[in-house]
């Protein structure tokens, strides 16, 4: 994908939604060369890798697009536990696992559970087995 961003002329893609350090990191990045590719973006689109992204997206990286809170909800839903069972895990209510859920998948810009897995596999939050 990096190949095709540089030869298209584009320096970086950057959601508006993202968070700030997405922006800064493009600046940085500063030229075609090294084109910067939002981690929500290359998630979308397959591995981060491929998508020539200049930030390490890995768990590292993570803490940056959501909170403590947000990723161990994440982690469990990754894991394939209910909101039920995730608000029994982490002593809250339901209905604030399903407002971590969508705050989730609006940061990310990732809109099913299926999505979600994969992302969390590919920053290693959760393993295969």
């Amino acid at each position: 994908m990096t190949g095709v961003v540089v030869d298209a002329g584009i320096a970086g893609y950057v959601l508006r939604t993202g968070p700030a350090s997405d922006l800064v990191e493009a600046v940085r990045c500063g030229t075609a060369a090294n084109a910067y590719i939002s981690p929500a973006v290359a998630a979308l689109v397959g591995n981060p890798q491929e998508a020539g992204l200049q930030a390490d997206h890995s768990l590292a990286s993570h803490a940056n697009w959501l909170s403590p809170r947000q990723s161990e909800v994440l982690k469990l839903i990754a894991e394939g536990h209910s909101s039920k069972e995730i608000a029994t895990k982490l002593g809250i209510g339901e209905s604030t696992v399903k407002s971590h859920r969508k705050s989730i998948m609006e940061r990310l810009e990732i809109h099913d559970k299926v999505g979600l897995t994969r992302y969390a596999l590919r920053i290693g939050l959760i393993r295969a087995h």
